[in-house]
């Protein structure tokens, strides 16, 4: 059963290679002022991007761009692309997502383009903010992991609410190249095994 749109405020977590016009692309064109809004944005633009659901389980191999990532995804991916503010630049945020049910699965890539490493690390250390804060979640496990041998991967689970009731978020987090990454699984706690299908399925371009 779809959930309403009240409760995806707080979801966030992008067919085949050639598949990428089953993919319907929305722009936003708001300005986005200060950081203390950051996880404000990203719940937004969830809302917006996983406004429909599947009412079953159908993986597909799906293309993130930019980037050329590839991923496994349980139903039609839909995508959306924003600027966001980070310091002194504004960024392009692009989002990819689906939903099955009560169960979303995102990929976030944002362009770092001249970004400085410390303001790379900024990035990802405020989309993980983001995540926890839109869920109020407790963090219960937090482990380095990897992609590729220069790759590392920042992995989480954690506990929070969404309307009252408790959610999982499963979550990764890494920067590749000019990208900061983000893939994020919303469930319940009988849901770990398709988050680790979908993470399973991450891949870096050849």
């Amino acid at each position: 059963m779809c959930i309403g749109a009240a409760e995806r405020r707080v979801a966030l977590t992008r067919s085949y290679p050639h598949g990428q016009h089953d993919a319907e692309r929305r722009s936003s064109r708001v300005p986005v002022r200060g950081a203390a809004r950051f996880a404000a944005l990203l719940s937004g633009l969830a809302m917006a991007l996983l406004a429909g659901c599947s009412p079953e389980f159908n993986w597909r191999e799906v293309r993130i761009e930019p980037g050329g990532f590839q991923v496994l995804m349980p139903s039609k991916a839909e995508q959306l692309t924003r600027r966001v503010p980070l310091g002194d630049e504004a960024l392009s945020m692009h989002m990819t997502g689906s939903r099955v049910g009560p169960v979303s699965f995102t990929v976030t890539v944002v362009e770092l383009g001249s970004a400085t490493k410390e303001a790379s690390e900024q990035a990802l250390h405020r989309m993980e903010q983001a995540m926890l804060r839109n869920i109020g979640g407790r963090v219960l496990e937090r482990a380095s992991l990897s992609l590729a041998p220069s790759t590392v991967v920042l992995g989480l689970r954690a506990q929070g609410q969404a309307q009252g009731k408790p959610i999982m978020m499963w979550a990764r987090f890494f920067r590749w190249q000019a990208y900061a990454v983000q893939a994020v699984v919303l469930g319940g706690e009988a849901d770990g095994d398709k988050a680790e299908t979908f993470f399973g399925s991450l891949r870096l371009p050849p």
